[in-house]
């Protein structure tokens, strides 16, 4: 998957996207209005053996990127460590050595204590053709995402920022919400079950209509700035930091798992409790306030909540609204008991008919700390 930031004017490459036993590829061609050049990220199973991948790579991708400017990046499980000296390895990086590609990531990105042999592995690369940029670099983050280590590739072109237009979705307006459950409540199912594929296929393409229906693009001329939590604190990011050195520590064995483990599930309590001390205090603050209150309660649990909504009841085919709604919940309530022991039907047979008595007792004996303890 390949995210894109808007502005930039992306076309995907068809030949070089596709999904197969071997190798999972997606390509883009992106415009940065001054430069443009071609983003390749493939996945290859470890399983699959190497020299079909080889045979791959160097007849059908290679080639098709050999005079324009490429990034090549994924998860190829290849070792360029290769501590065990495989001769197919050595062929791969022959490969992407002879048309003009270099690694920007020569260090391990994947950490395996455990095991001798690929103790440290690199097996998540990133190749490039150009190197024609000022601001060019490349890293690699210990973050405990996943097995794997993220890798970044990080270059500037000449774009005017100044002009950029930001895109977003409104996706927390109640309003657009609604529109969006009535758009797919009314989808006609009738007909699109002949065949599951055209089923599915119909499915989506009405589901994806109706989210684009329901929340459509709008455009912002200023950067949209992230909203920090504000119960995060100074101490706390420190705390966060330490953690993330400390997992580089125990990635290279600088001290034990463990250690990293008990700090990391200590930092975990003392952020949900401070997360709660923080609400807390802001709830007792204004808990003689209901309006403010359940503003802050709607804002940490994420709830859109319409002020201006009027609430009405139909009842008998007559709709009642604001005064009249109180009223009718009065006759309501103030009517259902009676409604109800009208409908009871007198039933003359008793408990003991159904269910005969029992005499006997069930007698415990007095058990002792003693008997406990022996037992």
């Amino acid at each position: 998957m390949i995210f894109v930031k808007r502005p930039l004017s992306v076309t995907v490459v068809d030949a070089l996207s596709y999904v197969s036993n071997a190798l999972e590829i997606l390509s883009l061609h992106i415009d940065c209005r001054e430069f443009t050049f071609n983003l390749c990220c493939l996945y290859r199973p470890p399983a699959q053996p190497i020299d079909v991948f080889n045979a791959m790579l160097s007849n059908d991708i290679l080639p098709h990127f050999l005079n324009s400017n490429t990034v090549c990046c994924g998860d190829f499980n290849l070792n360029l460590f290769n501590p065990l000296g495989n001769p197919l390895i050595n062929d791969f990086i022959n490969h992407m050595l002879s048309s003009n590609f270099f690694l920007l990531i020569d260090q391990p990105t994947r950490l395996s204590p455990n095991n001798n042999i690929t103790k440290y592995s690199l097996l998540d690369h990133i190749w490039c053709n150009f190197t024609h940029f000022d601001s060019f670099n490349s890293f690699v983050f210990n973050l405990e995402i996943s097995d794997h280590l993220p890798v970044m590739f990080h270059f500037k072109c000449n774009t005017n920022e100044d002009q950029q237009v930001y895109y977003y979705r409104n996706t927390n307006n109640s309003s657009n919400c609604q529109k969006f459950r009535n758009l797919v409540r009314n989808f006609n199912h009738a007909g699109t079950f002949d065949d599951p594929n055209t089923a599915a296929a119909n499915f989506m393409s009405v589901l994806y209509d109706a989210y684009n229906k329901a929340f459509p693009i709008l455009t912002s001329n200023g950067r949209r700035q992230s909203r920090r939590a504000e119960w995060m604190n100074g101490d706390l990011r420190r705390l966060i930091n330490k953690k993330h050195k400390l997992l580089k520590l125990s990635r290279l064995e600088k001290i034990t798992r463990r250690s990293y483990n008990v700090y990391r599930n200590l930092l975990n309590c003392l952020i949900r409790k401070t997360k709660e001390i923080f609400y807390m205090n802001k709830l007792n603050e204004i808990k003689s306030e209901p309006a403010k209150l359940w503003k802050k309660i709607n804002e940490v649990t994420n709830r859109s909540v319409n002020g201006n909504r009027q609430l009405s009841v139909t009842q008998d085919g007559r709709t009642f609204n604001d005064g009249e709604l109180c009223e009718c919940f009065n006759n309501h309530f103030s009517s259902i008991a009676t409604s109800i022991t009208n409908n009871f039907t007198n039933v003359n047979s008793s408990c003991n008919i159904l269910f005969p008595r029992v005499f006997n007792k069930c007698v415990f004996n007095r058990v002792t700390p003693n008997e406990v303890k022996s037992v």
